[in-house]
């Protein structure tokens, strides 16, 4: 009898030191996940931080480009044919 009892005693510490080295290999590995994690967020951000100083640059060509490319491909209405008067479509060409 006293040999079962140690012999559960025994496998109650044998599955507790397997639980807790599975526990803390978790643990490190969420720990390695994290700090993963917080190093791309790190370098996400200082990349969307360079964007309204790109933005700022390239102004000028954002709003003047789109215009003549959309005019040169028909895309926007001829505002000649639908203009009123006469003074109008001459001003227009």
């Amino acid at each position: 009898m006293k040999t079962l009892v140690v012999c559960g005693y025994a496998l109650g510490i044998l599955i507790l030191v397997v639980t807790g080295t599975l526990i803390q290999r978790e643990a490190g590995l969420r720990d390695l996940a994290e700090r993963n994690l917080k190093g791309r967020n790190d370098r996400l951000v200082r990349q969307t931080a360079k964007f309204p100083k790109i933005n700022i640059e390239s102004g000028s060509i954002v709003y003047t480009v789109p215009l003549i490319w959309v005019s040169g491909c028909g895309i926007l209405p001829d505002v000649r044919a639908q203009s009123s008067n006469a003074s109008d479509r001459n001003r227009i060409r």
